[in-house]
Formats: C-alpha cells, structure tokens, sequence
C-alpha cells in the first residue's frame, strides 16, 4: 500500500495541482510542501520495509529507488521552502513532483526520458514568469537538444531492449552507437564536458532561486538515470564505460576549474564550481563498483543541499547589485550567519575535514582507487587544489575589512534553510554513516556492481 502510494500521491497533486489553479489559487499555495513532506514520510517508513516490488507493472520500488527518492524530496523541499510567500512559482513546484519520482522508480526507459524533458519545461515556465526570457529560451533549446539525442539513442537501442525497460543488452556494434548517443543526451542535462557551454549563461541570467532548483534537481535527476543506464542497460560494456566516464570526468573537471579560476561574476563561478562537481562525481561513476556509486549518491545529497543555499545566498546579493567577487568584500561583518554558512559549503566543495564533501571525495576517489584508476584519482586531487585558488579568492573578500557592507535583509526562512544546509554539511561530515550505509547495502543488492 505505501508504494502505491508513492505513485499516487504526485499524480494527484499534480491533479489538484491544476485543478485549484484555475479555479482556487488560493488554495493551492501550500500543495507543494505539503505533498513532498508526506511522500518524505512514506519512503522513510517504507525504506526498510520494502525488498522489491513492481507497481503497476511499470514502477520499480526498491531500497536504492527509495533513498534517491528521500535525498531528491530533501532537496526539493529546501527548493520549494524558498518560494513560500512566492504563490505562482510555488503552484508550480507541485507540477515537479510526479516526473522527479517516476524518473527515478519507473522501470520504463521511455518513460524516465519523457519525465527528464518534463522536469526541463517547468524552470523554463519559471524563467518565463520572471521575464528571464533570454535563459528561458537557451535552457529550451539545449533541453530540446539533449531529449532528441536521447530518443536517437533509444530508437537504436530499442530493438535490443526486453519491453524498453531497463534490460541488460548484450554487447554488439550497433548498441555502441546507442550508447554514445545516450551518453551525449544525458550529457547535456548533466552539463558534462563538451555539452556544458550553456552553463554559465543560463545560471547567470536566470534568477538565483530557480538556478538552485535547475543545479539541484534537474541535473541530480539526469545523473542518477545515467548511473542505471551504464550499470543495468548496459553492463556488458563495462570496459568501455570505465574509458568513456573517465575521459568525461577528466575533461569536465579541467573544463569547469579553469573557467572559474577566470571569471569575476560570481554567479559564473559557481556555475562553473558545479561543472567540476560533477567531474568529480562522474570519477566515482567510473570506478563502477559499490563504493564509487555511493560516494556519488551521497554527493547528490551533499552538493544538491549547499548548491540550492549558494544560489539562494547569491540570490539575495543580486538584490543588493553585488555581482563580483569584490563586491563582497566585508560581508562578514554585519552579515555572520550567512557568510559563515558559505564559507561552510565552499570549504565543503574543497574537500575540506571534517565537513560532508571531504567524505564524499574519499568516497568517490577510494572507489576509483579500488578499481585502479590511480592516475584519474591523481587529476581529480590536482583540481581539487585548482579549486582553492577560487573559493579562497571569494572567501577573502568575504572577511576583508577595507569595507563593510550594510546588512542583508533576508526573511527568516530562507536565512534558517542556509544555516540549516550549513549545520547538515557539519553533521554529516562528522557522521557520514547515517545515511552512507544504507546507501552502500541498497547499491550491492540492486545493482550489477562488483
């Protein structure tokens, strides 16, 4: 009953979702946060008590599809908090429910495609709303371009599928063509070196708290669909998929370092810090084996709660027309809580002890380690200390005292999710296996990982 519920409960928000909008908007401004603090209910009770079940003969619910879901609605609520006193944006939210969840439980490759180009749609009616036009339309075209790679990738490899559903194909020439095509749709969603050009442009032109929900959803989302399609769909390319990611991951994160060790806007910066992000998660990809997957499922959780409080600290900068890196300067001294709170999740991009990215790096670099991919561990250290250079730039004029800005006014609630993420990263830094654990149990027994 309870995982039948976790396929009920979107459709009928999303249902409720359009029915109230055209004809009680105000009844549908608390739907969002209502409906994912239920569903965070549900799959914590159901987490353990579920072995492995298929819904509807179409949805997959398992341990491992149950904790992606809880760390995704996690990080949606923290999305959909910081639109609360926004009505129209945070109606909206609801509409992201139904396709994060069936993107991750469905046993439909189809279907997860068409719930990835749906997530893309609803930050661009967003963009819309705000009069972000121009990211509005870049964010489409690229969205547009990447679901028509994936579909090409499909229709290749449908013949080869039992019912398109996550099925292991067996090795052959023409599912390799598949496979590039899979991994360059997905790639664009994910902004992986070389189809991460839109990036910067997008995140800087659009506003702050819709780039969080883009940078912590949508491309978290992508990127777990990537980890089933190489480790289920295809398997037996697993030699080719070790070079592949590696290579990605390698460029991706030279890509993304070198750009930020250039740029001044801040926004820019941190569009690019995400782009390494990602390098350094698709190195624990690339490992492909229990280990690496988990630092990565874990980092989802870590980078897409201090990725969501970057944007919303940035957000509120913007207001007050302090774009650069030096307009920052003496933020610190009558605004505390919330540059501390940065200084917290930028040391945690680092990888700096005892804070939650330092274990989520050891995670991701001891799996590559253990599958021997030493000198791709050694270029990801390289460009861990590369990142310092940017984040210590920032940090320095947070604490400089040639100037002191005036204090920021922030409401209460988004001020409490900052510090709340800040709090998070420190505790599970200190205690990484309150979830890591169950992560790690769920990747052995549900994936074909050694």
């Amino acid at each position: 009953m309870l995982e039948e519920l976790i396929v009920l409960i979107p459709l009928i928000a999303s249902f409720l979702d359009v029915l109230l909008i055209a004809f009680r908007r105000s009844l549908v401004k608390y739907l969002a946060i209502i409906s994912i603090l239920l569903l965070l209910v549900i799959t914590v009770i159901d987490i353990r008590a579920t072995e492995s079940s298929i819904i509807y003969g179409i949805f997959k619910i398992n341990p491992l599809t149950l904790i992606i879901l809880l760390i995704l609605y996690i990080i949606l609520l923290l999305d959909a908090v910081a639109f609360i006193d926004r009505s129209k944006e945070l109606s909206i939210m609801t509409l992201y429910i139904a396709p994060l969840t069936f993107a991750i439980i469905s046993a439909s490759l189809p279907l997860s495609i068409l719930s990835i180009e749906l997530l893309s749609l609803i930050p661009i009616v967003m963009m819309v709303l705000n009069r972000n036009i121009t990211a509005a339309v870049k964010f489409f075209i690229i969205s547009s371009i990447g679901i028509g790679l994936l579909l090409s990738g499909l229709a290749i490899a449908a013949p080869y599928l039992s019912q398109l559903s996550y099925s292991e194909i067996s090795f052959n020439p023409i599912s390799l063509l598949a496979l590039a095509l899979i991994l360059a749709g997905l790639g664009v969603e994910i902004s992986i070196w070389p189809f991460n050009l839109w990036v910067a442009d997008v995140y800087s032109e659009a506003e702050g708290r819709i780039t969080a929900l883009i940078a912590s959803i949508n491309k978290k989302v992508a990127l777990v669909i990537l980890i089933f399609i190489l480790s289920i769909v295809f398997s037996s390319y697993m030699s080719y998929n070790v070079k592949i990611v590696a290579l990605l991951a390698t460029l991706t994160m030279l890509f993304g370092n070198i750009a930020a060790l250039f740029e001044n806007n801040l926004k820019k910066i941190f569009a690019y810090s995400s782009i390494s992000q990602m390098g350094y998660m698709l190195v624990g990809l690339a490992a492909f084996n229990y280990i690496g997957v988990s630092g990565v499922i874990y980092n989802i959780l870590i980078h897409g709660i201090s990725i969501f409080a970057i944007f919303l600290i940035l957000d509120y900068l913007e207001r007050y027309k302090l774009y650069n890196v030096e307009s920052v300067k003496g933020l610190y001294y009558n605004n505390k809580e919330i540059s501390l709170a940065a200084v917290i999740l930028m040391l945690s991009f680092i990888g700096v002890p005892p804070l939650a990215g330092f274990y989520a790096k050891f995670l991701l670099f001891g799996g590559a380690l253990d599958s021997g991919l030493l000198l791709l561990v050694i270029i990801a250290i390289i460009n861990s200390f590369i990142s310092v250079y940017y984040y210590l730039k920032i940090i320095i004029n947070i604490f400089s005292s040639d100037k002191r800005l005036k204090a920021l006014k922030l409401n209460i609630i988004d001020k409490g999710a900052i510090i709340a993420v800040a709090a998070i990263i420190i505790a599970l830094g200190v205690f990484p296996n309150i979830i890591v654990g169950t992560i790690q149990n769920a990747i052995q027994s549900y994936l074909m990982l050694p």
